[in-house]
């Protein structure tokens, strides 16, 4: 997957029910962390390529693949794809949690370790849906599905 994508999170409310996380993933496929533009203590100092500029990340994780309960590539409008994510129950309410306390931040997407988008939080997000959407290709977004939600 070419990491120069810029991608977009966009934030579904997901009325489904959650399931327990499977355990043998690996959890860093997938992450989200509470970020900054600016130093702050207890971050780390990253450059991400895909935002073309450095960014600082908090050590700890909010959510990561073992979060996620299902991982479905969908069409959207005007022949974009994304790739709806399903949290367990946990994952929603640290979503919830995170974006209720970082309005007006960034969190971090990271794949495969790497920072590939850092969009600035606007609301508390309830439920427990997440999509990611961006300029990936089918091939691209359904590799990445299976290796976050394997089943």
């Amino acid at each position: 997957m070419s990491l120069n994508l810029l991608v977009a999170l966009l934030f579904l409310l997901c009325a489904a029910g959650c399931t327990t996380p499977v355990e043998h993933r690996v959890d860093d496929t997938f992450q989200i962390r509470a970020a900054s533009f600016e130093p702050l203590a207890n971050m780390e100092r990253v450059e991400s390529e895909a935002l073309q500029r450095e960014l600082y990340l908090d050590s700890e994780k909010i959510i990561d693949a073992r979060h996620v309960t299902s991982a479905d590539v969908v069409y959207l409008s005007e022949g974009q794809i994304g790739l709806n994510l399903t949290l367990t129950e946990e994952g929603a309410k640290r979503i919830a949690f995170a974006t209720e306390n970082n309005i007006g931040r960034p969190l971090a997407i990271l794949v495969d370790g790497t920072v590939v988008s850092a969009p600035i939080v606007r609301e508390r997000i309830d439920g427990g849906g997440l999509r990611i959407s961006g300029d990936f290709t089918f091939s691209e977004l359904d590799a990445l599905a299976k290796r976050i939600a394997p089943n």
